[in-house]
């Protein structure tokens, strides 16, 4: 949930004319409102839905692994 000040600072997001300050405003009420840390239980969420998927089919080992690396990568787990 957001106050009323981190509403102010989270309705700039997107504007064109945001200087340095303004950006670590918006990234750091991101994270305490706690949407940080909810996205990226979505996209865990949703890489393991793909691994799960990946294994529910029949694919080469090799072309298997490739992939569920893949999904471990683009997802920000393989960095």
């Amino acid at each position: 949930m957001s106050t009323p000040a981190q509403l102010v600072v989270l309705d700039r997001v997107g504007a064109a004319d945001l200087d340095d300050a303004e950006v670590a405003d918006i990234q750091q009420a991101i994270v305490d409102t706690g949407a940080l840390e909810g996205l990226e239980r979505h996209i865990a969420d949703l890489t393991a839905e793909a691994v799960r998927a990946l294994d529910a089919i029949e694919l080469d080992g090799d072309a298997s692994a490739e992939l569920v690396a893949l999904a471990d990568y683009v997802s920000g787990r393989g960095t």
